[in-house]
């Protein structure tokens, strides 16, 4: 009975360890960049674009639906869409929130007052190793939104009121399918709702992969075995002969 008690707390143990360790394992590495250019500098040229602007009318998703689709993107929200805050929506000019003035004055995607708990996430259209956007701060200071990819924060949109500027991030051994926008605010060490910022001409794709040598075709290493071999066998003939 004791034996079969320890075997079974060995074998949970074992378990849980097993789990750990798979999911250490599993953790991707990331790569952040604030330079469009750096950041595209390091990608094929097979990425997908979202500007937002084929919309011509607001949308929002906790009113909508939920999930929208944008070009062959999915975005999805659990935010409660009351016209207040917590409301995730396409936001076409005129700008419906006081403060925001647009990245580049064409329609984006609005992040308001994301509570704790809520979050908007972006699906992608198959697994990729980079992604990017451009973004704005248009509200108040001390607001910020986390990005979060595979459970990790990879990084948080500044929370400095009226600034602009773009973030990428790159996965350097592995992939993703989607990215989340969570509330990142703080005030001092106080952290408070909200994420009063707007992103647009969102891109993804995957890293360019790196110039590695060829590997020598089958035939061909088995070319150089049978040399290997055969000159061998000739040496020891000759040292034969010698003797």
């Amino acid at each position: 009975m004791l034996k079969t008690a320890l075997s079974v707390a060995l074998l949970s143990t074992g378990t849980v360890l097993l789990s750990c360790i798979s999911d250490f394992a599993n953790a991707l590495a990331f790569q952040t960049y604030n330079d469009r250019a750096s950041w595209l500098a390091i990608i094929s040229e097979t990425t997908g674009k979202e500007d937002f602007n084929s919309f011509t009318t607001d949308i929002s998703l906790g009113e909508c639906c939920g999930s929208l689709p944008a070009g062959s993107l999915i975005l999805s929200t659990n935010a409660s869409g009351n016209q207040v805050v917590g409301e995730v929506l396409i936001d076409v000019k005129p700008y419906e929130f006081t403060g925001a003035t647009g990245i580049d004055n064409t329609p984006l995607l609005n992040l308001n007052g994301l509570d704790f708990g809520e979050k908007v996430t972006i699906k992608l259209p198959g697994l990729f190793s980079a992604f990017g956007f451009d973004f704005e701060n248009y509200d108040f200071e001390g607001d910020a939104a986390s990005i979060i990819i595979s459970g990790q924060t990879v990084g948080t949109i500044t929370p400095t009121e009226g600034a602009k500027g773009f973030f990428g991030v790159v996965a350097t051994d592995g992939s993703f399918d989607q990215v989340i926008f969570t509330s990142g605010s703080a005030f001092g060490d106080r952290q408070v709702d909200g994420t009063f910022n707007a992103i647009d001409n969102i891109e993804y794709g995957n890293v360019a992969p790196p110039d590695v040598k060829p590997v020598p075709e089958p035939s061909a290493l088995l070319g150089l075995a049978v040399f290997g071999v055969t000159a061998t066998l000739r040496k020891r003939k000759e040292r034969v002969l010698k003797c």
